[in-house]
């Protein structure tokens, strides 16, 4: 009896329009493509099978599709498939796969080299597509896919999607350069495409909320679709957030329910085990998982490995692992409703091995998981110095806010371990509620006694930082000083009073102070073996050295806060978004703006980890920098506002008054006049708080706005004592645009020789790290600007100088900056009436230039152009506008009001 074909097992899925297509892993397949392998292997859930049906539907290629299922390890089974994907395809004829449903097994040998044969003479490349191989167990069956790889013809590819790495020799594809991987890391959404996948499934949200929900599923697809089902359920009876605790909690129960149904059922009772076990611990090695489940034989970890189990490279360590967040609280959830005390001795049991480790901070969660509070305030007593040490600040303020509250009130060394962790997460509503905690229990201590004088510097400490994150910077420093100058012996306090010190003279843009402050503190620090923290003083360092010009000497120092291990597996430790934030600002500098947007994009996951997400509003404000630069003033307002609103809900004021002022210039540049009058209500209430005491970037931004308000007078003299100020402290990346604004106010005033004087001191500035740094922000406000600077006759005024030693790189610039400003034609987007319909683009652009009154020389500088081709230019306007002057065109273009104005307006 002939096998029955199932077509829809040998034919390309159709795609959905929910779909997000993922065009730069279609850029890689398709790069991939002439190699014999293509694998992609992760868990469930990752968009294995969307992303290889949209490359078919999309790719210029021949594609046979096979999605295999458990019945597929039946060997007859597979092979007639196999033919029936490549007859689907139209490379094998009928008589082939009519022999292999009716004759096999008798014919397996002569039915394979024919279609090996028949595919050699196809004639075009085609790849074959094996999608679920993991459902393949049966050895003769992965026989014949290892023997596809082997006896395959030239122009056959494969591509396999599987959630376990099969068993198949990819050691020689390896050594030939003919395999390609995708993995894991490759697969996980960012926030834009979780961002797209929410308005192709009709929800708005907000970026907030778009960024938790792929924070939380680490970029899980299906988890993120579970949670939108979860969204879309609830919000047509109630009016909820994405992030509401009620759709998390339903988003919780549908996830539970995936793994349950598509992983735990499939697996044996002594894996299920072994992952039940292991769901206690964070992170685990091969150690610590032998020490919880004894009766593992071999290697465990590589039997998680091999079944692709939701477990992936963990942080710093070499041989460290951990589940995916969901798995594992599911997993840990089932574990303790079936079984609490097998939890509790588990949990007891990873305290003993964290112990002997010296792995305090760990030890110290699984204290608190197993709700043993007087041993975990023991353990805290005993270890203090220890866990601040260890630098994990999210763990241990979570941990502590876990314990009952009679049992702290009075704890005053509990009380110094939750203030050394939340000074370093910036969350200043928990320093308010820790700093009352504080000062209750320093009333019963005698004055002179050593709880009094820790208890005492932990408050000086506190409320430094309080003012330092509330943006009140010189009462953080006045803190500092008294606390400093009491003569009391050297202590890790009152070095970590130093760096709150100088991040707020950072602010004060009092970089020399700054520098010497922070390297001082952080000698110390290391000196008394503390760590994480030095990370941010390195971070903190770096960004005076990129503020002074020392841009390479920043980036060094940021790739030395790198972490050990596999980079893409590290977004579990808060110390580490120094090293993403860091490089990003330096590439960002140098202009390497995608390295720097992957590094920035990092930094925003780590940042989104640590609830509630405290540090995130200064990634962002770096993020919308970054934007701008890349000429998207929608992202960068949308991230400026984002970062605003993250840090008015966390009481943040001191860096949402820095995103206000680059929000503003923004403004400025964009003609802004909602946003500007904002800014200025929020400008004059900060000048009554701090007086003379604000951020040069706030005092930059608002001579930009006098600028803008026609208030040149004001605007001159605030800039000329801006100038003085930032030259004082070298602090060149501001004076770079305080220069380029003073040159504006100078060349708004007809003060030719004197703009482009300043003009020239921001080049000079500018040449030293980079040219690009000119652009960054105000384009439009400067274009015409540098056009006049390097025109012929600035030649013959300025001599020799900066501006013209970088004339070329600058002409080079100006003209990316046209093309950019010249996206949209210099007139009205509504079509042109008759003749002016029939001008090219090119030819709007010159006749644009004559209305606006420029000779030929200077139309050739501003378009990049040589003069002869403006001539004929011209020429082709006048006979197709049928003029023959220059009164002529204009007077045509005065009828579609083609003016300076139109131009600026579009």
């Amino acid at each position: 009896m002939p096998v029955p074909v199932i077509i829809n097992k040998v034919k390309i899925p159709t795609e959905v329009s929910t779909w997000v297509v993922r065009d730069s892993l279609l850029a890689r397949l398709s790069t991939a493509k002439h190699h014999r392998l293509i694998m992609i292997c992760c868990p469930g859930g990752y968009g294995k099978t969307v992303l290889l049906t949209q490359w078919a539907h999309r790719a210029d290629l021949h594609t046979a599709w096979y999605t295999l299922d458990s019945r597929d390890n039946d060997s007859n089974l597979f092979l007639t498939y196999l033919v029936a994907a490549f007859k689907k395809a139209g490379v094998v004829g009928e008589q082939l796969l009519k022999e292999a449903q009716e004759s096999l097994p008798a014919v397996s040998e002569r039915v394979w080299a024919e279609l090996l044969n028949q595919i050699q003479h196809f004639m075009h490349p085609i790849t074959l597509v094996l999608d679920n191989v993991d459902q393949i167990k049966a050895p003769r069956v992965k026989q014949r896919i290892q023997r596809l790889l082997d006896e395959a013809p030239d122009n056959l590819h494969l591509a396999l999607a599987s959630r376990a790495r099969p068993n198949i020799a990819l050691s020689r594809l390896r050594t030939e350069n003919q395999l390609v991987e995708f993995e894991l890391t490759d697969l996980a959404f960012n926030a834009d495409d979780t961002a797209k996948l929410c308005n192709l499934s009709g929800f708005e949200t907000t970026p907030a909320a778009v960024r938790h929900l792929n924070s939380c599923n680490e970029g899980w697809i299906t988890g993120i679709q579970l949670w939108g089902s979860a969204y879309q359920k609830l919000r047509q009876s109630d009016e909820l957030e994405l992030d509401h605790s009620h759709v998390a909690a339903l988003a919780e129960q549908y996830i539970s329910t995936y793994f349950q149904q598509e992983i735990l059922e499939q697996l044996n009772e002594s894996l299920r085990d072994l992952l039940y076990d292991t769901s206690v611990v964070d992170a685990f090695n091969v150690g610590l998982v032998k020490h919880l489940n004894p009766q593992s034989k071999r290697d465990p970890i590589a039997r998680l490995l091999q079944h692709n189990l939701f477990v992936q490279p963990h942080g710093h360590e070499i041989g460290w692992h951990r589940y995916h967040p969901m798995f594992q609280c599911y997993l840990y959830k089932q574990l303790k409703q079936t079984d609490l005390a097998r939890t509790q001795e588990l949990h007891r049991l990873a305290v003993e091995w964290f112990l002997q480790k010296g792995r305090y901070a760990e030890g110290l969660q699984q204290y608190g998981r197993c709700h043993d509070f007087k041993a975990l305030l023991r353990f805290i007593e005993k270890h203090t110095f220890d866990l601040v040490r260890e630098g994990e600040v999210n763990d241990v303020v979570n941990l502590i806010e876990t314990i009952p509250q009679e049992l702290t009130d009075d704890h005053h060394t509990l009380a110094i371990i939750e203030a050394s962790a939340i000074i370093i997460s910036n969350d200043l509503n928990r320093i308010k509620s820790n700093l009352s905690r504080l000062k209750r229990l320093l009333k019963p201590h005698p004055l002179n006694s050593n709880p009094q004088q820790r208890l005492s510097q932990t408050v000086a400490y506190l409320r430094a930082r309080q003012a330092d994150l509330g943006g009140n910077l010189r009462h953080c420093i006045s803190i500092c000083d008294a606390e400093l100058l009491s003569g009391k012996n050297n202590n890790a306090a009152l070095s970590i009073l130093k760096f709150f010190r100088a991040s707020s003279h950072f602010g004060l843009g009092e970089l020399s102070t700054a520098k010497r402050n922070a390297e001082q503190s952080l000698h110390e620090l290391r000196l008394f073996g503390v760590r994480g923290l030095p990370n941010y003083l390195d971070f903190l360092l770096g960004q005076i050295e990129i503020a002074q010009g020392q841009v390479r000497q920043a980036e060094a120092r940021f790739v030395g806060l790198r972490p050990s291990g596999d980079l893409e597996a590290v977004a579990r430790n808060f110390y580490d978004l120094f090293y993403f934030l860091g490089l990003g600002l330096a590439r960002l500098e140098i202009n390497r703006l995608d390295s720097a947007e992957r590094l920035l994009d990092r930094a925003a996951l780590i940042a989104m980890a640590f609830r509630p997400a405290a540090i995130l509003p200064w990634v962002l404000h770096h993020q919308a920098r970054l934007y701008w630069a890349q000429a998207k003033p929608e992202q960068a307002d949308k991230a400026w506002a984002e970062a605003q609103a993250v840090a008015t809900k966390n009481k943040l004021w001191g860096v949402y008054r820095l995103c206000g002022a680059y929000r503003v210039r923004l403004a400025v540049e964009r003609d802004d006049e909602t946003a500007i009058n904002v800014w200025l209500s929020e400008w004059d209430r900060v000048l009554r708080l701090y007086g003379i005491d604000t951020m040069p970037e706030e005092r930059l931004a608002y001579c930009w706005v006098e600028y803008h308000r026609r208030n040149w007078q004001d605007a001159h003299s605030s800039c000329e004592l801006l100038i003085s100020a930032l030259d004082k402290q070298n602090h060149q990346q501001l004076l770079i645009d305080a220069y380029l604004l003073q040159s504006r106010l100078q060349w708004s005033k007809d003060l030719e020789e004197i703009a482009l004087h300043s003009l020239d001191k921001a080049v000079e500035l500018a040449a030293e790290s980079n040219l690009h740094r000119l652009f960054f922000h105000e384009r439009q406000n400067l274009f015409e600007l540098f056009q006049l600077g390097l025109s012929e006759k600035a030649f013959q005024q300025q001599g020799t100088t900066q501006l013209l030693k970088n004339a070329g790189p600058i002409r080079k610039l100006l003209f990316e900056l046209k093309s950019e400003a010249s996206s949209p034609s210099p007139f009205r987007e509504q079509p042109l009436p008759p003749p002016f319909d029939q001008l090219s683009k090119r030819e709007l652009d010159v006749l644009f230039h004559i209305v606006e009154g420029r000779r030929n020389q200077e139309i050739a500088e501003f378009l990049f152009i040589g003069i002869s081709t403006v001539k004929t230019h011209i020429n082709s306007i006048f006979r197709k506008l049928n003029t023959d002057s220059r009164e002529g065109l204009i007077q045509k273009a005065c009828l579609l009001q083609l003016t300076k104005t139109t131009a600026l307006e579009s």
